[in-house]
């Protein structure tokens, strides 16, 4: 079995300086009985180094001390600066995260006690669904933050964005909402246009009514009747036209007005069309009949009463069997769109005497209030975010980095002090403990000062672990030093 006798090595030399010490103080020459014993035993003030060479025990405990105590100076420095550093302790992001995922719920709480009226409800909504999802964000944060894991930071940095344009959204529409019933007109002008526009919606329904009458009885009324019905509609549309003309004026339905006089027009100028050409139609086959009873009368002037009561009974058959009527199809067109456009004039009046628009406005009024506050705490909560991921979280990374410099400095050159003092003979084995101990201290405050992240937890253990060592490597050296005073 192999031992490893590195781990006894600093007690033997220990052991080994003792006992050289304890040699030298026993191998003394005994006094001879010509020898006269000194009155008081000189000190041993110096350990052979090299032949006719010594050093004084009294300045090397002196150095060691000194070195000492700005050892245990800087231990205790460290120790206490290291233990203000809370706010960069896991523990505090835990802590500051918990506190943003319970505060937001007051923003989204009062998110949720929005009016959401008729009116008012979908911008509600819109801000509402922002603010759960930011607080389902900062919650995801809180339970599953994790060192130096950016990804969750910027999920609530995506859901921040979105929140912010879902305001946006809200306020735009709301904009858009207020407009649009202000833009309504006077409720007294609507209702005066209303009372003057509805006998001209009567007379030409009932106009229209009429003219479907007509249309069906044509054939059995003869081109006479058909003629003498659509002159009557045609007069009933100037009638209408003069009645669109003295509608009182309102601004708001000026586009309405227009439009009905278009319509008006359009019909009015159809019916005049199939009047000509019922007219002109009746015209030619009056002439074509005398003209072939003179033919008739002249061949044969005996049957002239037989030919002319053909005639009638001609005329008369063909006025029973529809001829010389008019062509009904772009009659049909024209009443079939004025009666759309009487159609749309009506929605568009009764738009404009919408009675939801003072509540709507009220409901808005409210809402407005309402936001304005609900975005005040949302400002805030966010204010307040954004100052402490600004502070490093709280924890203040540039302060630590120069803290961590300047004790690195500072068990540098103590390194360098400990490395400046005798190291001859019988300070040797001191000598190798403590710069040892000096350089374990070095080399970890250097390690971490490099290494150092926030909010981790091995931060500061490779230093405190390290601490041990060199703590157990000064007592060797101190119990020898102090041995070495004893015996001097």
């Amino acid at each position: 079995m192999k031992l490893d006798l590195g781990s006894f090595r600093w007690p033997f030399l220990t052991l080994g300086l003792l006992a050289a010490l304890a040699l030298a103080g026993c191998t003394q020459p005994e006094p001879t009985d010509s020898e006269t014993p000194p009155t008081e035993a000189p000190p041993v003030v110096a350990m052979p180094t090299a032949p006719g060479q010594e050093i004084p025990v009294s300045d090397f405990v002196g150095q060691h001390e000194a070195i000492a105590e700005e050892w245990d100076m800087f231990y205790n420095d460290f120790d206490q600066w290291s233990a203000s550093l809370s706010s960069c302790h896991p523990d505090a992001m835990h802590i500051a995260l918990n506190d943003f995922a319970v505060s937001f719920n007051a923003v989204t709480e009062q998110a949720r006690d929005l009016t959401r009226g008729s009116t008012s409800g979908e911008l509600a909504d819109l801000v509402i669904a922002a603010a759960e999802e930011e607080e389902a964000a900062f919650r995801q944060l809180r339970d599953h933050w994790q060192p130096n894991n950016v990804a969750l930071f910027e999920n609530v940095e995506q859901q921040r964005t979105k929140s912010a344009q879902a305001q946006k959204s809200a306020e735009d529409r709301a904009i858009e909402l207020r407009e649009g019933f202000e833009d309504t007109a006077d409720p007294e002008a609507v209702a005066e246009f209303q009372a003057a526009f509805a006998p001209i919606k009567a007379d030409w329904e009932a106009l229209h009514d009429d003219y479907e009458s007509l249309q069906e009885d044509a054939e059995s009324l003869g081109a006479d009747a058909v003629l003498e019905g659509l002159e009557s509609h045609a007069k009933g549309l100037e009638a209408i036209a003069e009645a669109i003309d003295e509608l009182p004026e309102l601004e708001e339905a000026e586009e309405t007005v227009e439009a009905l006089k278009e319509a008006v027009a359009n019909e009015t100028e159809a019916f005049e069309e199939a009047i000509e050409s019922t007219k002109a139609g009746g015209s030619n086959g009056e002439g074509k009949a005398a003209t072939e009873s003179e033919g008739d009368g002249e061949a044969d002037g005996e049957s002239e009463a037989a030919t002319e009561s053909e005639g009638d009974s001609e005329s008369d058959s063909a006025s029973e069997g529809g001829a010389n009527l008019p062509d009904f199809e772009p009659l049909e067109a024209s009443v079939e769109a004025s009666a759309e456009s009487v159609k749309q004039a009506d929605r568009d009046i009764d738009d404009l005497a919408d009675p939801d628009a003072e509540k709507g406005l009220a409901e808005l009024q409210v809402f407005d209030t309402e936001y304005e506050r609900l975005l005040r705490t949302w400002a805030a909560f966010d204010e307040r975010y954004n100052d402490w991921r600004k502070n490093d979280a709280g924890c203040d990374r540039a302060e630590v980095a120069a803290e961590l410099e300047q004790y690195s400095l500072r068990i540098s050159q103590l390194a360098r002090d400990v490395r400046g003092l005798p190291s001859a003979g019988y300070l040797l084995p001191i000598y190798t403990l403590l710069t040892e101990a000096a350089a374990r201290d070095e080399s970890a405050v250097r390690t971490l000062r490099y290494t150092w992240q926030p909010f981790t937890l091995d931060s500061f253990k490779a230093v405190h672990q390290e601490r041990i060592n060199t703590e157990s490597l000064r007592r060797e050296a101190e119990i020898a030093v102090q041995e070495l005073r004893r015996r001097s």
